[in-house]
């Protein structure tokens, strides 16, 4: 990955994450994950780690507690603390053209809902794991369900 394109990442993570880094969490090195511009990078503290993911030019938010490499989606996340009242949009728009948008789109939940993840996924996280993996899979299935119903 050049440099130029690195910057552009670190730009979009202080703009819209810069209060991740300001609660004390650590940015890490941008790994190139493949072809196709695809990378990730770990903002993490010594109890939660969340991960940055660009694939195909969608860019996704997962978390897992710090050494424990349970990874749950924000989308999940978020429903799970919002007693699932509450879901984030999915993005409409230009995938490859609108990356700044889409990073706005994750960080405004998360920020939102900063403590209550912080709670679920530290100190608490061995009271909710099965509940966490049960919603994550069932969520998973959802799309293919829809499809299927809609056929």
């Amino acid at each position: 990955m050049d440099t130029q394109r690195e910057n552009t990442i670190i730009a979009s993570i202080n703009k819209h994450f810069g209060f991740l880094l300001d609660a004390g969490y650590r940015l890490g090195i941008i790994r190139q994950t493949g072809k196709m511009g695809c990378w990730d990078v770990n903002l993490e503290s010594e109890e939660l780690v969340f991960r940055l993911i660009s694939d195909r030019g969608e860019v996704f938010l997962t978390l897992s507690p710090f050494g424990k490499e349970c990874w749950i989606g924000l989308d999940i996340a978020i429903f799970f603390v919002t007693d699932e009242k509450e879901l984030i949009p999915a993005f409409e728009g230009d995938l490859f053209h609108d990356e700044d948008k889409q990073f706005a789109r994750l960080a405004q939940p998360l920020r939102k809902y900063f403590n209550n993840i912080k709670s679920v996924f530290g100190q608490d996280f061995d009271m909710h794991k099965d509940e966490l993996l049960m919603l994550r899979k069932k969520m998973n299935k959802l799309p293919i369900k829809r499809f299927m119903d809609e056929r």
